[in-house]
C-alpha cells in the first residue's frame, strides 16, 4: 500500500511538471503539490528528518567495551625483563540512561515531522494567497481595460463627428479624461496581476515571465468556522505539536541529565604478565568507577529544568497568541463574507448591462456625457469593491486553516 501511494504521488508529481513545462492551465491544488516539489526548503527539512532519524538509531547503541594495554622494560638489582598488561572493560549503564537518550531522539524525530508539516502548510497559505490575488487583479484588469476600450472607442466616434458647438468638444474633453483614469487602474491591477504571477512562478520552479493560467473560479468560501472548532483543532495544529514536542525532549533532556551524574561502572578481565628472571603471570577482574566528589552535572541538571519551564511558558503563550489571533480574525472573515454576500453577482451582471446600455444610449444622443461616465464607474466600482472582499474572505479563510493547523487542501475550495 505505501509503495502505491509513494508511486501515485510521483506520478502526479510527473504529469504536473509536464503540464507546467506545456503551461497547460493548473488548479490551485495542483500548483500546491508542484511547489511543495519543487521547493528546496521541503528537501531540506526531510534531510533533517532523516538526520532525526539517524540520530534515534544512533541513540539506541550501547556504548562500546574499552581494550587496555601496556607495556614496558623493567629492571631491578638483580635481572631485567620486560612487563605486559592487557585489559578489557565493559561499561554497564546506569538503569534509565538509554531510554533517555533515545527519548531526546525520539521527540526531535517529532519535532522535524512538525516542521515539516508547518513548512507545508506555510507553503500551501502563500500558494493560494497568491493565486486569489492573481485571479482578482486579473479579473479587475479585464473589466478595467474593457471601459477603457469603451471610452477610447468613444472618443474615435467623437471626433468623426462634426463639430457642433464647445458642447461636443467639452464632452470629447471629458471623455478623454476619464480614460486617463480608467488607463491607470488597468495598468495597475495588470501590475498586480504580473507581481502575483511572477512570485506564483517563481515557487512553482518556472520562470518569473512564464505564462500562467489557472483553471478556478472566483467564489465566495463556503467555510462555517466556530471559535470552540477552530480551538479543539489548534491543539493538534504542527505549531502546537511542534511545542509539545520541545516539551518532551526538554523533559527527557532534565531526566537524562541527573541519570548523567550517576556515573557507570566499567567490569571486565585483565591479564598481567612479568618476565624478570622468571615469569609471574596474573589473571584478575577489574571494576573502574568514576569519583564524582566535585563534578555532580549540576548547572547541567539545572539548565535542562529551566528549558523545560522555558517551553512550557512557550506554549502558553503561543496557545494565548494564537486564540487571540484566531477570535480576530474569525470576526473579520464574517464580515467580509456578510460583504460578499450583500453584492451577489446577479448584481454585478445588471451593473454591466447597465453600463453597455449607457454606451449604446449615449452613442444615440439619448443621455449625457455625465450619465454615461457615471455609470461606467458605478459599474468598475461596485466589481472591485466585490473583488476586494472576495479576495479578503478567502485570504482570511486560507490564514483561519492556516492558525488551525488544517490541510488547506482538504478544507478550502
Amino acid at each position: 500500500m505505501f509503495r502505491f501511494i509513494i508511486s501515485s504521488i510521483t506520478v502526479l508529481a510527473t504529469v504536473i511538471h509536464v503540464a507546467h513545462a506545456q503551461h497547460v492551465p493548473l488548479t490551485i491544488r495542483e500548483a500546491i503539490l508542484s511547489a511543495s516539489t519543487n521547493h528546496p526548503a521541503a528537501r531540506a527539512l526531510e534531510a533533517e528528518f532523516r538526520a532525526a532519524q539517524s540520530l534515534r538509531q544512533q541513540a539506541a547503541m550501547r556504548p562500546n567495551p574499552e581494550a587496555d594495554f601496556g607495556a614496558g622494560y623493567k629492571d631491578t638489582d638483580t635481572d631485567s625483563g620486560y612487563a605486559l598488561d592487557v585489559g578489557l572493560s565493559f561499561p554497564i549503564e546506569r538503569s534509565g540512561k538509554r531510554e533517555a537518550r533515545m527519548g531526546v531522539a525520539e521527540s526531535g524525530i517529532h519535532i522535524a515531522e512538525a516542521g515539516m508539516r508547518q513548512f507545508q502548510l506555510d507553503l500551501e497559505l502563500q500558494v493560494r494567497t497568491l493565486a486569489y490575488e492573481y485571479l482578482t487583479a486579473e479579473a479587475d484588469a479585464e473589466i478595467a481595460r474593457e471601459i477603457a476600450e469603451r471610452s477610447r472607442a468613444m472618443i474615435e466616434l467623437l471626433k468623426q463627428r462634426p463639430a457642433a458647438g464647445p458642447a461636443i468638444l467639452l464632452e470629447l474633453r471629458v471623455i478623454e479624461g476619464s480614460l486617463v483614469e480608467f488607463q491607470k487602474s488597468a495598468r495597475e491591477f495588470g501590475a498586480q496581476r504580473d507581481s502575483a504571477r511572477s512570485a506564483l512562478n517563481i515557487l512553482l520552479g518556472r520562470a518569473d515571465d512564464a505564462p500562467l493560467k489557472l483553471r478556478e473560479d472566483l467564489l465566495p468560501p463556503t467555510n462555517r468556522f466556530t471559535m470552540s472548532d477552530l480551538s479543539t483543532r489548534l491543539e493538534n495544529s504542527p505549531a502546537m505539536l511542534k511545542r509539545l514536542a520541545e516539551i518532551e525532549r526538554a523533559g527527557k533532556e532534565a531526566k537524562m541529565a541527573i541519570l548523567e551524574a550517576k556515573p557507570d561502572i566499567h567490569v571486565g578481565p585483565y591479564y598481567s604478565r612479568e618476565d624478570v628472571g622468571e615469569v609471574e603471570s596474573t589473571i584478575g577482574l577489574a571494576m573502574s568507577v568514576p569519583l564524582n566528589w566535585r563534578n555532580r552535572n549540576q548547572g547541567t541538571i539545572a539548565a535542562a529544568k529551566a528549558r523545560e519551564a522555558k517551553a512550557e511558558a512557550e506554549l502558553a503563550a503561543e496557545i494565548i497568541s494564537a486564540r487571540s489571533d484566531l477570535a480576530r480574525r474569525l470576526r473579520i472573515y464574517e464580515s467580509a463574507v456578510e460583504q460578499v454576500q450583500a453584492i451577489p453577482v446577479s448584481q454585478i451582471e445588471s451593473l454591466h448591462d447597465a453600463a453597455d446600455l449607457a454606451d449604446r444610449q449615449y452613442r444615440q444622443g439619448a443621455i449625457p456625457v455625465q450619465l454615461f461616465l457615471d455609470m461606467q464607474r458605478e459599474f468598475l466600482n461596485v466589481q472591485l469593491l466585490r473583488h476586494n472582499t472576495l479576495l479578503e474572505s478567502l485570504t482570511l479563510a486560507a490564514e483561519l486553516e492556516w492558525l488551525a493547523g488544517s490541510a488547506i487542501e482538504e478544507n478550502l475550495p
